[in-house]
Parts: C-alpha cells; structure tokens; sequence
C-alpha cells in the first residue's frame, strides 16, 4: 500500500534509545505505519528508502516519523537533501 506524505519541518532528537531524524509531516492520502519506507527523490534514477522507526501522532492526519540514525553523518546528509515542503511516498 502506498502512502503520500508532505514533510513541513525536519529536525533532530537525541534521546536515550538513539539520534532520531524526525520528520514532522502531513499524511496526504493513505495511512503510515512503523516498518514502512520513505522513498526520498533523487535525481539519475537512484531509489533510496529510509525506515519508519516510530511515529508520532500530533494532530487531525500530522504525524511525527521517527528515523533511528547511525551517527551525525547520516543525520547530516539525510538534513542536506532539505526535504522541508517536498511530498514524498511511503511503502
């Protein structure tokens, strides 16, 4: 089942359990749940999927994905693709 979602703001936790990448979001049609993909647009055909690791809900279809990161270096490339105000599909 494919999902859309359109990501308003994009930040970082540190907690206990890990470095999260936190995408604050809109669920425009479907539903998100954890164990998901979110496929993320990159140009010359190059698919790369990210994992829903937890959600959050925030509001009426806004929700909080949570994305468990190795280190700052995958915080800081995933926080480079500025994803703030793209749409983008889960799986």
């Amino acid at each position: 089942m494919h999902s859309e979602i359109h990501i308003e703001n994009i930040f970082t936790e540190n907690t206990e359990a890990g470095l999260f990448l936190i995408m604050q979001c809109q669920v425009i049609n479907g539903a998100v749940q954890i164990g998901a993909n979110v496929s993320l647009p990159f140009s010359a055909g190059i698919d790369m999927t990210i994992p829903v690791d937890g959600i959050e809900v925030i509001g009426n279809r806004h929700i909080k994905i949570k994305v468990l990161c190795e280190d700052s270096a995958e915080i800081d490339f995933l926080l480079g693709l500025n994803l703030a105000g793209e749409n983008l599909l889960v799986e």
